[in-house]
């Protein structure tokens, strides 16, 4: 550009500058206008940053409920509970965020300690000497102990012992007991015969054996009277529930002075725990309403239920 490219009107000159004058103006609208998308955007990034940072602690956080939840439930019992000191677990858990709650299977442990690994099991063995021996002896013939070059016997060098483990299925017995009755012709001073012995239910049919079979079955199986009643068919004998339900009940009148005793000593017990169980009792003027049963047990002085 040189001196004679610049017009000698003094209206062009004015348009000219009006122009530029616009023409920066504008330019510093654009740069003003960067500046707060810049800054914008730098407030935006930081907000992310701050997000980011939230969701990697909740992440870890949860990982760790999650593995506090993985060993409650697939853990084993010893490591479902994490005790205070002198607490015990008389009120409830601890929280699954708690150090203490997740402090043994915290990645980060120090050299120093070691982590017990879980012991398994000891294997039970089978004591065959408390059960019934049966022996089946399995020999040669007389034939096949002689010698098939000379023909003289062969001598026994030992014996090969296997045990098998037999399952005798249960069976009804009826025990019937016969009392002769004497009575003397001349003097008619009545009729003598033995007493019967003691029976659990009197007048019942059911002896101890039976009625020990079904109550532990029921409450210590946890066999309801309608399973009960099908296996006594499969033994020859058919017994409804009703008849052993009242049996159950009768049970229970058996057993109440051990039911005394054992209430006299939970009471004496400083510190107790309870539980309920609901049942559904049939009767009532609606058929069946909601029962409980509840349980006590005494602390370890006394520890009965």
């Amino acid at each position: 550009m040189d001196d004679n490219s610049l017009p000698n009107d003094l209206t062009e000159c004015h348009r000219l500058l009006l122009a530029a004058f616009q023409q920066s103006v504008q330019l510093e609208q654009r740069v003003a206008k960067s500046e707060q998308q810049v800054a914008e955007l730098s407030r935006v990034l930081d907000e992310t940053a701050t997000s980011y940072q939230e969701l990697q602690q909740e992440h870890a956080a949860t990982l760790d409920e999650l593995a506090w939840y993985r060993r409650w439930t697939f853990g084993r019992r010893r490591e479902r509970y994490t005790e205070g000191e002198g607490q015990g677990r008389l009120f409830e858990l601890d929280s699954p965020l708690s150090e203490q709650s997740y402090a043994s299977t915290t990645p980060d442990a120090e050299p120093g300690i070691q982590v017990r690994d879980h012991r398994r099991r000891k294997k039970r063995q089978i004591d065959w000497d408390k059960l019934p021996q049966v022996h089946h002896d399995h020999d040669l013939d007389e034939e096949e102990k002689k010698c098939s070059c000379c023909g003289r016997l062969m001598d026994c060098i030992g014996k090969d012992v296997t045990r098998e483990l037999e399952y005798q299925r249960p069976k009804l017995e009826a025990h019937i007991h016969v009392r002769p009755k004497y009575a003397c012709g001349r003097c008619k001073a009545g009729v003598f015969a033995q007493p019967l012995p003691p029976r659990p239910i009197p007048g019942g049919i059911a002896g101890p054996g039976l009625i020990t079979e079904v109550y532990v079955s029921k409450f210590g199986d946890h066999l309801p009277l309608y399973r009960l009643e099908d296996i006594l068919t499969r033994y020859g004998v058919y017994l409804s529930r009703s008849t052993l339900c009242n049996w159950m009940k009768a049970v229970a009148y058996l057993l109440r002075p051990l039911y005394e005793l054992q209430r006299q000593l939970v009471l004496q017990s400083s510190v107790m725990w309870t539980d309920d169980t609901r049942v559904t009792v049939l009767g009532g003027p609606e058929g069946s309403f909601k029962g409980y049963f509840w349980t006590y047990i005494g602390d370890q002085q006394h520890p009965y239920s």
